[in-house]
């Protein structure tokens, strides 16, 4: 009986932690108290979102590093720049640094310049269409 009585308070609080999806107003209210248009912000969402896909699967891996790079670009300059360099690791500051920011961006660097690798999607296509050059 008390394990299942544990169990369902785990759920309970589990439920209780889960938000209710937010509506675009509230969203779109959010992207603009820090300044950055609407339509930049899905672009952001977006390039972390497909880029993150494209970076697992190897696909369009330049494309997708040059904008994951950009995103992590302007949250240093919108958001993280104010608090220095290193992360908030013991809580005792407001905000995090740009640490981790630093460290997307130089390895969106690396995949920019050597490309995504032997084992990518990018590299099965380029082998199964040589470019004529």
């Amino acid at each position: 009986m008390i394990q299942h009585r544990a169990a369902h308070n785990s759920r309970r609080s589990a439920r209780r932690r889960m938000r209710r999806p937010r509506k675009p107003q509230q969203i779109s209210r959010n992207v603009k108290s820090i300044g950055l248009p609407v339509p930049l912000a899905f672009a952001a969402v977006g390039a972390e979102f497909f880029g993150g896909l494209g970076l697992i699967v190897g696909l369009l891996s330049r494309v997708a590093a040059i904008g994951i790079g950009v995103t992590m670009l302007s949250a240093i300059v919108m958001v993280n720049g104010r608090y220095g360099l290193f992360l908030n690791w013991f809580g005792d500051k407001k905000g995090h640094g740009y640490e981790y920011h630093l460290l997307a961006i130089a390895l969106a660097a690396v995949i920019v310049v050597r490309g995504s690798g032997a084992m990518s999607l990018d590299r099965l296509l380029y082998i199964s269409f040589p470019c004529a050059g």
